[in-house]
């Protein structure tokens, strides 16, 4: 799945959980179980394979769908501080992936293994289309508890 649905369904979930400690744990546990969902996602084979000129394409998308969900926060939330450490949490899988690329070490790479796990669907065929839609609805569920 791509950034921003991610971001967003931490954001909202640690919003709305009184508990912040509990709050903080869901909105990290809300990766796995959106990876779960058939998703589209862009490529980043150059970032993986540390082909570091060719990942600047796939750098920029990552930035920029980056941003789109931090904007998003910050524009449709009143709790943004903890929203934004929410969606912090909502991707931290992913960047420890990326740590695993960047630092590779067996415990990053386990880590990785298990996270990979999740995408229990990736190798049957799946239409585009459900794909992109689950995200939007992702989005658009994330959007209406943030608001």
């Amino acid at each position: 799945m791509i950034l921003t649905p991610h971001l967003l369904a931490g954001a909202a979930i640690a919003s709305k959980i009184s508990n912040p400690i509990l709050g903080l744990f869901l909105a990290f546990s809300s990766h796995y179980f959106l990876d779960m969902l058939p998703h589209w996602e862009y490529s980043i084979k150059n970032v993986k394979s540390k082909r570091w000129v060719g990942a600047v394409p796939e750098s920029m998308r990552i930035i920029a769908d980056f941003s789109i969900g931090v904007l998003l926060i910050v524009a449709i939330t009143e709790r943004t501080p903890f929203a934004l450490l929410g969606a912090g949490f909502g991707i931290m899988t992913d960047l420890l992936g990326f740590l695993g690329v960047v630092f590779p070490n067996k415990l990053l790479r386990y880590y990785d293994y298990l996270h990979a796990k999740t995408h229990f669907w990736r190798h049957r065929k799946i239409p585009s289309v459900i794909g992109i839609l689950s995200q939007i609805l992702v989005i658009a569920a994330a959007t209406y508890f943030l608001s």
